[in-house]
């Protein structure tokens, strides 16, 4: 696997609304099936990172 395919496509990542848990989500197609929710649309953004980063611990950052 190069470096690339173990960075995190920021630009990949979607944040939005959701009112049913008024929370921002964010997820990604290029982990999917993977979420966070926060009240804020920015912690739900850097929420996702840090989960994508514990279940790749050697990913090698943001793309």
């Amino acid at each position: 696997m190069s470096n690339i395919d173990r960075r995190i496509r920021l630009s990949a990542i979607q944040v939005h609304w959701s009112g049913q848990h008024c929370a921002f989500t964010a997820s990604s197609d290029q982990f999917p099936g993977l979420t966070h929710r926060d009240e804020s649309s920015l912690a739900a953004l850097d929420g996702f990172i840090e989960r994508v980063q514990r279940i790749m611990p050697d990913s090698v950052g943001l793309a």
